[in-house]
């Protein structure tokens, strides 16, 4: 270990100073010859006093600000263009005669002797060649070039204040000597070690062992994305593995595993992200992280349909963010895949500035979007030399990352290690020991949070963050291969989740969430006090007045809350309003309704490519804005829509905005239960479309969940449709329950979570297959199609 370890994070600090260098015109070479020429200077000032003097307090003073100009010459070349040949000589030269220069002066203070401070200087030159002439450039210690600015600056501190050295200070020289030799053994091993390495490397992309394809597939934007794929080698193929690569970088860096997976009878599939190699858009740009979570969705669908592969018959191997998109994706989409291998993922980086992730939220908002350039040098993510020099050469990597991800990446890493219960695919974690890149707290927490009863985890000493880009690789990819070869052994893996609503943790969590709290505790007094400014605030809002009414949840509320109309009291009652239709629910809503609409339309579409009538029924339609305005913008013009609902205040609301819209000729309105089973099922005629939008998710009874979908799958035929939605997380539960009263006579509005594998595996029980899933940015709430079976 070295303290120049530390140095990413004193770049941090500098990097806005540097920005600032560079659009003044300094060059890096001018900042290395200026830190060369003040150490000369510096260094024949001291000695021309002949020995000790208070100047050698500049030292220190000295050496940190020369440690400094090392960094930003650095920086100015790498991150603004300034790297040439010429510099790098410089920068090599410069350190040396530097210091040659700063170290000498001791020679003339006692105990020391010239011989022993020139050993010294002999022995520093000697060390930094010894880094030099590897095949990357070394920086092992003991006594690299910041610990030797480290011991001169303390020495030069005591000089300069105590006039004198004792007398035992004569063996600090020798010692610092054997410590240079010793680091200078260090990098000639730890060279030699990387030679060896590179040369017993497999070749990587376009190995002769497996055969490369490069293909398309198409986002639900539009966008065309950028694949490769290594077709099985073995003529009965047993299922794929999708490799997703790191931030900055693309599918072509992790070309390697497939030849050293050496598993011949799986295909390999790697995409390249939006942004990132050879796929289009701006650099390390997505609209969200959302949507790149839903281009993970659609790949896999393009996979499976192209390439035959079932989605049971996947299994996911990623890396860093591209580890956070397969855990957010396995959160909110309960894909049925086999098995996902998790390498350092990216739930929390290291922004070493203080503050920076509020800070960058704040600059986001004053300056809308804008980039922020990576820092991690190559040597900083891999032991291996090929992989350090391969990605400093690497034309498809870049830096940039949008901002608008890089925050989306901690908002969602924060749900997602919260909630990891949620997840219930068998998982491996790879965890590299020493990652100067992202931290390992969370990575724990996810782990021992995951609720899934396969799982490993592997903490790998000394790896950097290319876990499976590491030099020692083996290490990792054995025990992912064996976890690979186990669970294709095996059957498809999960827990059964349809008796969760009695024995679950979001059952836990709802009974927690309806136990009272001691009136006069902290939180007792909090709840109740913000019970009474909802109070307040429904003397000013129109739509915090409707809900103390009809109940938050209740028909009247949610048709409020779609019309998106602030309404109240004077401004302050208007502006009360806007922000309660604002809130996080709300606005996933109307998200929730869009996507509702849009679902509902693609299987009027679908029903009237096989030849099917388009019948629809709404078994809890509250007022059917929803569903009607869905009908208003579909290309096909459906046979009959009958909408139900329990409350006659939501019937007579919904039959006055069927006539409005003009539908009275194919719709109507009838009070009726939802949980009824016989009552759906005696439908007439037989619907082919059914919705449930927005009624599941406010009972917890599993029971009544299963009646009500027991009777839609004995009315729906084979081939028809169900749309229904759910709520797998919610950041307001707590506000939810403790200050909001529900539709049934004021009771308090307790909501237990029905994680979107358990809302599937009933939906599965009643015999619907779900076919797609939309959900909002904020992961909160949830659509699907479903076909009967």
């Amino acid at each position: 270990m070295s303290l120049y370890d530390l140095k990413p994070r004193f770049q941090a600090l500098l990097r806005p100073m540097v920005q600032r260098m560079a659009a003044a015109g300094i060059t890096a070479n001018q900042v290395t010859l200026a830190a060369m020429v003040g150490s000369l200077l510096l260094g024949w000032w001291l000695a021309s006093r002949g020995g000790p003097s208070a100047l050698f307090l500049l030292l220190p003073v000295w050496l940190f600000l020369r440690m400094a100009l090392n960094a930003v010459d650095g920086m100015l070349a790498r991150e603004h263009g300034q790297k040439s040949d010429l510099g790098g000589y410089l920068n090599e030269l410069a350190d040396v005669v530097s210091d040659a220069a700063l170290y000498a002066p001791f020679a003339l203070v006692a105990p020391f002797t010239p011989g022993w401070v020139g050993a010294v200087v002999v022995l520093s030159i000697v060390s930094e060649y010894a880094g030099v002439l590897g095949p990357t450039r070394r920086y092992d210690g003991p006594l690299g070039k910041s610990d030797r600015a480290l011991v001169f600056g303390a020495l030069g501190l005591w000089v300069g204040i105590a006039g004198a050295l004792p007398g035992f200070a004569f063996w600090l020289m020798p010692l610092l000597a054997l410590l240079l030799i010793a680091t200078t053994v260090n990098r000639v091993a730890s060279g030699l070690g990387e030679l060896a390495t590179a040369n017993a490397m497999p070749p990587p992309e376009g190995s002769p062992m497996r055969a490369i394809e490069d293909h398309v597939f198409t986002t639900h934007d539009g966008v065309d994305l950028t694949y490769r794929h290594w077709p099985a080698a073995s003529a009965a193929p047993r299922g794929a593995i999708l490799l997703f690569h790191r931030g900055h970088e693309h599918g072509g860096r992790m070309a390697h595993i497939p030849p050293e997976l050496d598993l011949p009878d799986f295909a390999f599939f790697a995409w390249d992200a939006r942004g990132h190699g050879r796929s289009p858009g701006p650099r390390g740009f997505s609209p969200s992280l959302a949507d790149s979570v839903r281009d993970v969705q659609t790949f896999v669908d393009h996979v499976s349909a192209t390439h035959g592969v079932a989605v049971e018959d996947i299994a996911v191997v990623a890396q860093s963010v591209g580890a956070v998109l397969i855990a957010t994706w396995a959160h909110d989409y309960a894909p049925r895949i086999r098995a996902m291998i998790l390498a350092s993922p990216a739930f929390k980086v290291k922004l070493y500035v203080p503050f920076a992730r509020h800070g960058l939220k704040l600059m986001h908002k004053l300056r809308g979007l804008f980039f922020v350039n990576s820092y991690v040098k190559p040597q900083y993510l891999t032991h291996d030399p090929e992989r350090i020099a391969s990605y400093r050469a690497d034309p498809l990597i870049s830096r940039p990352i949008a901002v608008n991800i890089l925050l989306d990446l901690y908002a969602a890493s924060d749900r997602i290690v919260a909630d990891a219960r949620a997840i219930t695919i068998p998982t491996q974690m790879l965890i590299s020991g020493a990652d100067w890149v992202v931290h390992h707290a969370p990575q724990h927490r996810f782990f021992e949070r995951l609720g899934t009863p396969v799982k490993e985890r592997h903490v790998l000493p000394g790896f950097f963050h290319d876990t499976l880009g590491e030099r020692d690789r083996a290490l990792a990819l054995g025990p992912a291969r064996r976890f690979l070869l186990e669970r294709f052994a095996e059957p498809l893996n999960r827990p059964s989740l349809i008796d969760a609503d009695r024995m679950g943790f979001t059952r836990d969590e709802a009974d927690a969430l309806a136990s009272p709290l001691p009136a006069l505790s902290p939180r007792g007094l909090y709840w109740s006090a913000t019970r009474a400014g909802l109070r307040l605030g429904g003397s000013l809002s129109e739509g915090i007045a409707l809900g103390h009414g009809t109940g938050f949840d209740s028909g009247s509320t949610l048709d409020y809350v779609y019309r998106n109309e602030a309404r109240g009291a004077g401004p302050m009652g208007r502006m009360m309003d806007r922000n309660y239709l604002d809130s996080p629910g709300w606005t996933g809503i109307r998200q929730r309704k869009l996507n509702v609409e849009e679902l509902v339309r693609a299987a009027m579409g679908r029903l009237a490519e096989q030849g099917m009538p388009i019948r629809v029924i709404d078994i809890a339609a509250g007022h059917g804005r929803y569903v009607l305005e869905a009908l208003q913008g579909a290309p096909h013009r459906p046979d009959s829509v009958l909408l139900r609902d329990y409350s006659d205040i939501n019937v007579v609301a919904g039959t006055r905005m069927i006539a409005e819209k003009g539908l009275g000729d194919i719709a109507s309105f009838i009070q009726a239960d939802a949980f009824d089973r016989d009552s759906i099922a005696a439908t007439t005629p037989a619907p082919t479309l059914g919705i449930v939008s927005g009624l599941y998710e406010l009972f917890p009874d599993n029971a009544m969940i299963r009646r009500s979908l027991a009777g839609l799958a004995d009315v729906i035929p084979p081939g028809g449709a169900l749309v229904y939605t759910g709520q797998p997380w919610h950041p307001q539960l707590e506000l939810i329950a403790r200050a909001l009263t529900s539709h049934r006579q004021g009771q308090a509005w307790v909501m237990r979570r029905r994680v979107q594998a358990e809302m599937d595996e009933l939906v599965a029980d009643a015999g619907f297959r779900k076919i797609e899933q939309r959900i909002d940015h904020a992961g909160i709430f949830t659509v699907s199609r479903a076909e009967r079976l």
